[in-house]
């Protein structure tokens, strides 16, 4: 099920005035941005006391924090009776999910500090796994340095931003005639007056429900203008099926730098040498186990990048570009092909189309220049986009 949602439609219904005047309503600075409550009269699987006790244990986890050690993502020992608590709480509700924020201080470059919350976030969650808990009640993600909880002005204040904090996820959608439905829902904006967002709900056999309709949904937007004013805007959505099978597209990237090849081959240029012939092959493999959801674009690298075929379905042009300008290219720009793929904006208007990075290559890593692996994470997380090496 997809929603799609035009605030600038919605918002002539509305008197708020303080949030679109003079063309400065902007929605970047959407801080809740849609809520979707999938309605389906069903019942709520915890009581309002089991909510309250939740709400209270939440509150305790955030008061007690856990924190980290300068550049470091390693739990301390004193982090263990809370998350020993937690772990409790999760097996005891398995429906129950948490999300898990990484923060960091101000010391460091944004991309350094955006993955160091990342890893801060899934050592927690490490944590949980080997106690026995679900990887499927666990979201984690990092905030880097953008959300301080001081000024960041001594030591004392910089090792309270060294943290991760905790928010429950409570489930919406539960029981129905002894059958239980799950709801994903995943949101973007999709220009500065739009958002849309994908509604994918399943009975407990995996099955898509498809008899959802417009007065089973509703949204609302929650925003501050720049006197810091809040404002929320209620409406429906507007709601378009589609295959609830999503398509695919993938990125190959093939790494045909020096230490691919074996030594005769870069000094008498002897191409299907070395490790070439093994990532031709699984390249070609991957390839004939497409199906129908599935596009392919594929990248040669070296020193620099050759966008080799476009996305396209036809198993025959993808097979043919496999062997096209497959020449040594001295030295490896891995980082800056990722980039790249992951950068290319084909599909980006279309949410049925889940973009896909996979890297060939022995690893090795020198001609990127000003991208690193930090840039990586940050345009990773930014187009919410899997690399796989």
């Amino acid at each position: 099920m997809y929603l799609r949602y035009k605030t600038s439609e919605k918002l002539s219904d509305f008197n708020h005035s303080s949030a679109y005047e003079s063309g400065n309503y902007y929605l970047g600075r959407v801080i809740l941005v849609i809520l979707i409550v999938a309605a389906l009269a069903l019942m709520s699987s915890l009581s309002n006391s089991e909510v309250n006790s939740l709400s209270e244990f939440q509150d305790s986890l955030n008061t007690e924090k856990i924190y980290f050690d300068f550049g470091k993502s390693e739990l301390k020992p004193e982090s263990f009776a809370i998350l020993d608590r937690l772990t409790g709480l999760l097996k005891s509700n398995p429906e129950l999910k948490i999300e898990i924020t990484g923060h960091t201080d101000n010391i460091g470059s944004d991309e350094f500090n955006l993955r160091l919350s990342v890893e801060r976030a899934e050592a927690v969650k490490n944590y949980l796994l080997s106690k026995g808990c679900s990887p499927k009640q666990i979201i984690t993600q990092g905030k880097g340095k953008s959300e301080p909880v001081t000024n960041n002005s001594n030591n004392t204040e910089r090792s309270l931003n060294r943290r991760v904090e905790f928010r429950f996820i409570y489930p919406e959608i539960t029981e129905v005639e002894d059958d239980i439905l799950y709801a994903n829902v995943n949101l973007k904006q999709s220009s500065r007056n739009e958002f849309t967002g994908e509604i994918s709900v399943r009975d407990s056999s995996g099955e898509p429900v498809d008899n959802i309709t417009d007065d089973d949904i509703s949204a609302y937007l929650k925003w501050k203008d720049r006197s810091g004013n809040e404002n929320i805007l209620e409406g429906h959505p507007r709601l378009i099926p589609i295959d609830d099978k999503k398509k695919i597209a993938f990125t190959l990237t093939m790494d045909y730098s020096g230490s691919m090849f074996d030594m005769d081959a870069k000094e008498n240029f002897i191409l299907n040498s070395g490790q070439i012939p093994h990532m031709e092959n699984a390249v070609k493999t991957f390839i004939n186990m497409m199906d129908e959801r599935m596009f392919c674009k594929i990248i040669k690298f070296g020193s620099y990048i050759d966008v080799i075929q476009n996305f396209t379905e036809n198993k025959q042009l993808l097979l043919q570009a496999v062997h096209k300008r497959s020449k040594y290219r001295r030295g490896t720009a891995l980082y800056r092909s990722i980039y790249e793929a992951i950068t290319d904006t084909t599909f980006n208007s279309n949410p049925s189309v889940i973009k896909t990075v996979i890297a060939f290559t022995d690893g090795m890593e020198n001609s990127s220049q000003r991208i690193n692996l930090d840039s990586v994470f940050a345009v990773q997380n930014r187009y919410n986009t899997k690399v796989y090496t």
